[in-house]
C-alpha cells in the first residue's frame, strides 16, 4: 500500500478509576504498553507515537526501547482529547497541510489505540490496513458482531477539523458526526471491545492470554472490596491506623452511594464482611441497608487498618516534634519500619489481610463484599496482581470506592 497510517497510543491518563497505573501492569512478562507496541509493530506499522503525561518518566525509556516515539502532553489532566491533538501534532507537524512533496510523505491518517485496550491483536491491525489501502479517505473502525471497538482510523483530511474543535465531546463528536459513513471492519476478535476499567477486567485479560480460551476452565467468583466512607475531619493532619473514629456526614452519604451501586452490580451478593473499627463497620451497615434482602455482616479484626503503635491517632506535627529521628527513619523505609508500642509494617499487614481474605473465601460461597481500609485493600491488590509493595503508592483508592476482583486470582 502507499503511506501507511501512524498509530497514536494514548497513555497519558491518571488511571484513576482502577487506581493502578495501567500502562505498567504486567502482560506475559512485559508491561501492557510494551505488549501494545509489539502488536502494532508486527502489523508492519513503523510510525508509532505514544502520548504520555502522568508518570511520563516511567514510560519514556521503555517506549524508546521498543522503537516508538514518546510525546508529552502537558495538558493531559484536561482529558483524552488533548492527548489526541498532541499525538496528531507530533505525527503530522504543522497544519493546514500544503499541497507539496512534504504532504505526500506524511501518513495517510492515524489509528487511535488507548493503552487500556491492550489485547487488540496484530490480525485486527492487518484487517484495518486492508480497508485503509482500499480507501484511505474513509473513517474505519474495528467491529465485533456489529459493535464498534478499537482501534479507530481517522483519515488525514479530518485533522484540521479535529485540531480546531474545542467542544466537550472530544472524538465522540466526530464519530457521531460521521456515523453514517464509518466503515465497520468486522473481525473475529471480541478483545477489541475489552478495556481495563477495573481490576477484574485486567485479571480477565491475563486469564485470556494464558488460556487463549474465552471460556475459562475454572469458575471464578467476584469479590468486592470497599473502602469505608470519609471520617470526621481533624483540626490538622493525623496519622490514623487503628484509632477508632466516626464517619462524617459526607462519609455516610458515600456509604449510601456505595451501597446503591453495589446492589445494582451485585444483586446476588451473599454476605458482607468488615473491619471491626467503627468507620468500616458503619459503612458496611449502611451498604447492607440498600439491599431489599437480609444480608449478614461479620466483623473481622484482621481487616483493620495498619497498626501504628504509639503514633496512632496523633497529629503528624506532634509526632514529628516528639519522635523526630524515628519519624525520619520511617520516611526512609516506609514499608518495613515498625512503630514502637505495637505497630506493624506493611509486610505484616499484607500477611494478615491476605490470610483473612483466604479464610473468608473458604467459609463462603458466591459473591461477597469486604468493607475495610485503604491499607488493607492496597496490600490485597498488590498480592493478587503480583505487584511489589513498593508499588502500593501507585494504588489510589477513594473513600467509598468499590474495587472488584476475581477469585481465585490468575
Amino acid at each position: 500500500m502507499g503511506n501507511k497510517p501512524a498509530v497514536l497510543i494514548l497513555s497519558a491518563g491518571f488511571s484513576s478509576r482502577m487506581g493502578i497505573f495501567k500502562p505498567l501492569l504486567p502482560f506475559l512478562g512485559q508491561s501492557a504498553l510494551e505488549y501494545v507496541i509489539d502488536q502494532v509493530k508486527q502489523a508492519g506499522i513503523e510510525r508509532i507515537f505514544v502520548v504520555v503525561g502522568h508518570k511520563k518518566e516511567k514510560l519514556e525509556a521503555l517506549i524508546l526501547g521498543k522503537g516508538a516515539k514518546p510525546c508529552f502532553n502537558e495538558q493531559y489532566s484536561e482529558g483524552m482529547f488533548t492527548s489526541v491533538k498532541r499525538g496528531i501534532k507530533e505525527a503530522f507537524g504543522d497544519v493546514p497541510f500544503l499541497e507539496s512533496e512534504e504532504e505526500v510523505k506524511l501518513p495517510c491518517g492515524f489509528l487511535l489505540h488507548p493503552v487500556d485496550c491492550p489485547l487488540i491483536p496484530t490480525s485486527v491491525y492487518e484487517a484495518l490496513l486492508k480497508q485503509i489501502e482500499y480507501n484511505p479517505e474513509q473513517i474505519a473502525v474495528a467491529s465485533y458482531n456489529g459493535k464498534n471497538g478499537h482501534p479507530l482510523y481517522i483519515p488525514k483530511r479530518l485533522i484540521p477539523d479535529i485540531l480546531s474543535y474545542s467542544g466537550e465531546e472530544g472524538m465522540k463528536y466526530f464519530t457521531k458526526k460521521y456515523a453514517d459513513s464509518i466503515v465497520k471492519v468486522e473481525v473475529e476478535n471480541q478483545e477489541i471491545l475489552w478495556d481495563m476499567d477495573e481490576i477484574f477486567d485486567y485479571q480477565r485479560m491475563c486469564l485470556y492470554l494464558k488460556s487463549k480460551n474465552k471460556e475459562n476452565e475454572i469458575a471464578r467468583r467476584k469479590i468486592y472490596l470497599i473502602r469505608h466512607g470519609e471520617i470526621l475531619q481533624h483540626e490538622a493532619p493525623i496519622l490514623l491506623g487503628q484509632t477508632d473514629v466516626e464517619l462524617s456526614e459526607k462519609g455516610r452519604e458515600q456509604a449510601e452511594e456505595s451501597g446503591k451501586a453495589l446492589a445494582e452490580m451485585a444483586p446476588s451478593l451473599t454476605a458482607v464482611y468488615s473491619s471491626d473499627l467503627k468507620r468500616a463497620r458503619d459503612t458496611a451497615q449502611i451498604v447492607i441497608k440498600q439491599y431489599e434482602k437480609n444480608l449478614s455482616l461479620t466483623e473481622k479484626k484482621d481487616l483493620r487498618e495498619l497498626a501504628l503503635g504509639d503514633w496512632d491517632g496523633k497529629l503528624v506535627e506532634e509526632i514529628r516534634e516528639m519522635y523526630g529521628e524515628e519519624f525520619e527513619k520511617r520516611g526512609e523505609d516506609l514499608l518495613r519500619y515498625k512503630i514502637s508500642g505495637g505497630g506493624e509494617n506493611f509486610f505484616e499487614l499484607q500477611e494478615r489481610a491476605v490470610r483473612c481474605l483466604e479464610t473468608i473465601i473458604k467459609e463462603t460461597e458466591g459473591e461477597i463484599a469486604l468493607v475495610t481500609h485503604g491499607g488493607v485493600i492496597r496490600t490485597i491488590i498488590a498480592d493478587l496482581l503480583h505487584l511489589s509493595l513498593a508499588e502500593l503508592v501507585d494504588i489510589k483508592i477513594k473513600n467509598g470506592q468499590i474495587l472488584t476482583i476475581l477469585w481465585p486470582p490468575c
